[in-house]
This record gives C-alpha cells, sequence and structure tokens, in this order.
C-alpha cells in the first residue's frame, strides 16, 4: 500500500474512533424566565419555595431557590403548553434532555413533541426537591427546516408536573476531524488518477 493510501486510511480511521462535539441549539436553565419558549395556558416559573404554603415542600436552600417549570401551578388540572422552534437538518440525528419531576401526591405525565415523534415520561410526586428531579434524554431525527418542540402536561389536578435544565444538542465533527476526512479522501483520489494514467513504453 502507497503512503497516500496509508494516509487516507488513517484519516478514515481517525473519523470513525474520535468522538463527536455536540453543539448546542437549546440550553434553557429557566433562572431568567422562558428563554427561547413561549408559554400557553396554566404554566409558571416558580422555585420550591412558591410551594410551601401550600403543600409543604423543603430541600436544601439551593434547590429551594431553582427556577422550574411547573405545569398547573398549584392544584388545578394543567395540560398547559410550552414551545419553542428551531431549524434541524434533514435525516442528522439530535439529542433531547431535560431534568422532570412531580409535586404533590401521584403522578402526572409530561409528554414532548418533537419532529414528529412523541416522548413521555411519568414522574412520582413528592414534595422533597433534593430528591425529586431526574435527568433523562431522547434522540430524535431532524426533518429539515423550521422543527417545534412542544411540551404539555396530562392535566391532573393536585399533581404539578415540573420540567428544568432543558437542552437540545446535534452531533457533529470536530473541526480538526473534517480536515483530516477531507485530506485523506483527497489522498486516495489522488492516488486513484495517478494509477488511471497509461504507461509510455519506449523501445
Amino acid at each position: 500500500m502507497s503512503r497516500l493510501l496509508l494516509v487516507g486510511a488513517a484519516a478514515l480511521a481517525v473519523i470513525s474512533a474520535s468522538p463527536a462535539s455536540a453543539a448546542t441549539i437549546i440550553n434553557e436553565t429557566f433562572e431568567s424566565g422562558y428563554g427561547v419558549f413561549t408559554p400557553s395556558g396554566r404554566v409558571d416559573i416558580l422555585t420550591g419555595n412558591d410551594y410551601v404554603p401550600c403543600c409543604g415542600t423543603f430541600g436544601s436552600a439551593a434547590s429551594m431557590a431553582n427556577h422550574f417549570v411547573s405545569f398547573g401551578s398549584g392544584n388545578e388540572p394543567s395540560g398547559t403548553i410550552m414551545s419553542t422552534s428551531f431549524n434541524t437538518v434533514l435525516g442528522s440525528l439530535y439529542t433531547l434532555s431535560f431534568d422532570f419531576a412531580a409535586l404533590g401526591s401521584g403522578t402526572e405525565s409530561l409528554i414532548f413533541q418533537v419532529a414528529g415523534q412523541t416522548f413521555t415520561v411519568n414522574p412520582i410526586a413528592n414534595n422533597n426537591l433534593d430528591t425529586t428531579f431526574a435527568n433523562t434524554s431522547f434522540n430524535f431525527a431532524g426533518t429539515g427546516g423550521l422543527t417545534t418542540l412542544t411540551i404539555f402536561s396530562g392535566g391532573i389536578a393536585n399533581v404539578d408536573a415540573i420540567v428544568d435544565n432543558i437542552s437540545v444538542v446535534d452531533a457533529v465533527p470536530e473541526p480538526g476531524i473534517w480536515a483530516m476526512l477531507l485530506l485523506g479522501f483527497g489522498a486516495i483520489g489522488w492516488q486513484l488518477r495517478r494509477r488511471g494514467r497509461p504507461q509510455i513504453l519506449t523501445a
């Protein structure tokens, strides 16, 4: 194998072995409002301290002061909606991740709809914010163009589903990886073209 073909093979090996970096599309903590999201209906940004008078919510000072989105906001049916839109590339893979929980007694589903797919989590409610939140993530394929992420709850009275730290990222190769890929394919193409040249024979 020629030296240039070895370079090309090495470049392809680097591509397949190197980790991808994540390009962040959404990263919302709700500490300064709704950010990129648009609320609709009975949905509010609250802290654990807002639940103390009614529900006996407790936790560390940091967890009680943390801002999150509450669906229902106090013993009433929720089923309310938040949404945001962003551009995706057709067929590209994206990851939606978030923290979720419920306050009160019982359980209430949280539904996430994006790119024609629906993801549902079913947090069991309690009032200890130090142990309430769980984290999960889902992958979805881009549909191309503007894509809407919609979030709503199951609408159960006396249970408030809550969500925080919502992010959407897409996996893209590092710039250096792209450079190695182009170098590798260029070397392979040059070698194949060189091999295809007719040989001139002399007597």
